[in-house]
C-alpha cells in the first residue's frame, strides 16, 4: 500500500490523468467565470432576482470548480501511489483541512515531486530522485494507526485509515 517508484519509466495507468483533469477544471473554471461575469453585466443590480440568479450562478461555478479540483487531487494521488505524476504544483492542497505552513509560502503546503517520475505531457520523462522519499500515503506520524499524505517536503495533514486507502488511491 506503500508508494512505489518503478525502475523504469511507467506506463500511465490513470485515467483521465491529473493533467487531463486540470485542463479540464481550467477551461470549466474559465467558462464558469465568464458566464458569471455576463450575467454580471446583464444582471447585477436591476433588480433583486437578477441580482440573486448571478449570486447562486457564481457560487454553483465555484462549487463545480472545487469539486473538480479535488477530483484532480484524487487523481494525483492516485498517480504518486505508482511512482509517477502528470501535473507538478509548487503550493496548495486538494482537500479541506490540510495543514498550513510558512507565510513564505503563502500559507499553503509545499510540494516536492523529486521522488517520482515526472511524466509531463510534452516533456521527457524526468527519472525520480532515488534518495528522496515519494509522495504519496505513509503510516502516519501525527495520528497514530492512520495513513498521512506526504507530499515529499512536509504531511498534509490529509488522513485516511489503513482499511479506506484502497478507495482512496484506487482510480
Amino acid at each position: 500500500m506503500l508508494p512505489s517508484v518503478p525502475d523504469q519509466v511507467p506506463q500511465v495507468s490513470v485515467e483521465p490523468t491529473a493533467h487531463r483533469r486540470l485542463m479540464t477544471l481550467a477551461g470549466v473554471g474559465l467558462g464558469g467565470a465568464l458566464v458569471t461575469a455576463l450575467l454580471a453585466t446583464q444582471l447585477a443590480g436591476r433588480s433583486l432576482f437578477g441580482s440573486v440568479f448571478m449570486a447562486v450562478v457564481a457560487f454553483t461555478v465555484m462549487a463545480v470548480v472545487w469539486g473538480m479540483w479535488r477530483r484532480v487531487g484524487d487523481a494525483s494521488i492516485a498517480e504518486l501511489m505508482r511512482g509517477y505524476t502528470t501535473i507538478e504544483v509548487t503550493f496548495g492542497a486538494f482537500r479541506r483541512g490540510a495543514r498550513r505552513f510558512t507565510w513564505a509560502s503563502g500559507n499553503r503546503l509545499p510540494w516536492d515531486y523529486s521522488g517520482v517520475w515526472r511524466l509531463l505531457p510534452g516533456k521527457a520523462p524526468v527519472p525520480p530522485v532515488l534518495s528522496v522519499d515519494p509522495p504519496g500515503f505513509y503510516p502516519s506520524p501525527n495520528r497514530e494507526g492512520m495513513f498521512e499524505l506526504w507530499t515529499g517536503a512536509a504531511w498534509a495533514g490529509d488522513y485516511v485509515a489503513p482499511t479506506d486507502l484502497p478507495s482512496r488511491v484506487g482510480h
